[in-house]
């Protein structure tokens, strides 16, 4: 297994935006499968691992960071990816929308009580209020009506620093 290249077996990598999950699925887990180690994926990790294990577990991990998209590494070894940082309210929508999408593609589609919970934690300081009535709708609100609120806040904070200034 060390000696495997899984970019010669899975020539393109995983990207959020091509909708190929299922070609690249398929091909992971049949080489895993040729492998013999397939268990490793599927069933419960022991309690106690020994070497051998975490050896495979290791290898698969190489695997999966050098078949997907720089990108998608980053998302999988950076969870603050699902922060908002400097963007605007509609680019960290954009952001959230298109791994929503590649989840839909992966037959995985979050749901609008996920994409909310996702967008509300993952906001500034500044949203603090709006974010704490989104967490209190879950379950009543939809993604884009919370995107249309939070949008609302962002253009009223513009104006008012216009005002200001």
């Amino acid at each position: 297994m060390r000696a495997v290249q899984i970019t010669n077996i899975i020539h393109r990598p995983l990207e959020l935006s091509t909708g190929s999950y299922s070609q690249w699925r398929n091909r992971m887990e049949l080489t895993v499968e040729e492998h013999g180690v397939l268990h490793h994926l599927t069933d419960d990790p022991p309690l106690v691992p020994d070497q051998e294990w975490r050896t495979v577990d290791l290898i698969l991990k190489r695997w999966i960071y050098a078949s997907v998209s720089p990108e998608l590494t980053n998302m999988i070894m950076d969870p603050s990816c699902t922060r908002q940082g400097n963007l605007s309210i509609a680019q960290f929508r954009a952001r959230i929308k298109t791994v929503a999408d590649a989840l839909r593609d992966a037959d995985q589609p979050p749901t609008d009580d996920t994409l909310v919970t996702i967008l509300t934690r993952g906001l500034n300081d500044r949203n603090h209020v709006t974010a704490k009535i989104l967490n209190s709708s879950i379950g009543k609100i939809t993604f884009d009506e919370a995107r249309n609120m939070l949008l609302l806040d962002e253009i009223q904070a513009r104006g008012s620093e216009r005002i200001a200034s």
